[in-house]
């Protein structure tokens, strides 16, 4: 199912629900560990994480890979010569330190069970059936069952992106100021005909909205990656046009730590040969773990050509008149002046003008059901976002 919505009591129970919905829907869970507060997911080269912190926010992570451990293991062929509490270790791979399993039980010297001694640390895993060395016999394969993140914690994966703090204290990119939760209402939208996303909007009080977004971006060209993790970062006490909040892959914000992160490799005249961009409006754009600059990328929300022509233009079902504005990714090209090229955008998602619209309003256009969010408040005092509006296409 491509929608659900629900209540989450805490922030645990919210990234639970998150990641049921998107495994549900084709995404492969790497871990989801309640005492360390992180989860992980991936799906065709998408890798994405989150941190709570128990106290306000729930940070996002991003990266080109997971570091592994072992979980589990059957036995793909159990070889000969083999004896109960010999230790097999797995071969191949790229790894810190290699997993190593124990012989639980054997027939006539053929291994039937094994249990995990060390779960071992892998960049890259090794293909099953995984073969072993060490104990009394030979040839013994393993078919393994991997989790994600060995030693290495959200923020410290392979070709990690930047943007997420790794104390336990989500400061980055973050769904700010949540609180501990019970929280109103949940949102998860996905679909994976054009590119795999998940979108998710969280009601964290009664009113008051965040919104988060992850997966591949409709590509223009031939670029490699296109994978994009942003989340949403809000002052209460700033203007609706401040440069402090971050909205999805906003083309406003000034924070590079709070920017939705883009894979980036091989477009036309990108600046530098980094694997990384960052959604943002101003020149500094932070390094990726790896302590490469990352691309600019702008567009998105509150900032650029269309927003700024048609966001006067209030969306009304009634008559019909829905103008809807797609968010565009654009990146810069040079390292000085106002030079940009289309990279892409962003799949069922949209801004309008709400000035007619009741919060998670739905409507129609032709065969297509959109559900409708405030950005944050549709208030003009106290933490608001006026009429300013978020639309996500609800498939079921």
């Amino acid at each position: 199912m491509a929608y659900e919505t629900g209540v989450a009591t805490s922030q645990a129970d919210f990234v639970d629900k998150l990641i049921q919905f998107a495994t549900a829907n084709g995404w492969t869970l790497g871990e989801y560990d309640v005492p360390n507060k992180r989860g992980a997911i991936d799906r065709d080269g998408i890798y994405v994480q989150w941190r709570w912190d128990g106290t306000t926010s729930i940070g996002g992570y991003q990266s080109l890979g997971f570091q592994r451990k072992a979980a589990s293991a059957t036995v793909a062929a159990g070889g000969t010569g083999y004896t109960v509490g010999d230790t097999l270790t797995l071969v191949g791979g790229t790894v810190t330190t290699p997993a190593t399993f124990n012989v639980d039980t054997v027939a006539g010297g053929v291994v039937t069970a094994v249990s995990p001694v060390a779960v071992g640390d892998y960049d890259v895993i090794p293909d099953d059936p995984v073969s072993t060395t060490g104990g009394t016999g030979t040839l013994c394969t393993l078919n393994v069952v991997w989790t994600s993140f060995g030693t290495k914690a959200p923020g410290t994966q392979l070709d990690d992106s930047g943007n997420g703090a790794q104390s336990g204290v989500e400061t980055q990119r973050r769904l700010s100021g949540v609180g501990v939760g019970p929280y109103t209402t949940y949102w998860f939208f996905a679909d994976a005909s054009i590119e795999p996303y998940v979108h998710y909007v969280l009601e964290y009080s009664p009113g008051l909205y965040r919104h988060g977004s992850f997966g591949r971006l409709q590509k223009f060209g031939t670029w490699t990656g296109g994978e994009y993790h942003a989340c949403h970062v809000w002052n209460g006490s700033a203007a609706i046009n401040s440069n402090t909040h971050s909205l999805l892959l906003d083309g406003l914000t000034a924070r590079t730590d709070d920017g939705g992160t883009i894979h980036c490799e091989g477009l036309p005249s990108q600046v530098g040969s980094g694997k990384w961009g960052v959604a943002l409006n101003t020149t500094t754009t932070g390094t990726d773990t790896a302590a490469v600059a990352r691309a600019l990328f702008t567009g998105g929300f509150r900032e650029g050509f269309l927003n700024n022509a048609l966001a006067g233009m209030r969306a009304n079902p009634s008559s019909g008149f829905i103008v809807m504005v797609p968010i565009h990714n654009w990146y810069r090209v040079g390292t000085s002046g106002e030079q940009f090229r289309f990279g892409g955008k962003m799949i069922h998602v949209r801004e309008l003008n709400g000035f007619f619209l009741q919060p998670q309003q739905e409507f129609t256009i032709g065969a297509e059901t959109w559900k409708a969010f405030p950005m944050v408040r549709k208030l003009t005092t106290g933490e608001r976002s006026g009429n300013m509006f978020v639309a996500y296409r609800k498939i079921v």
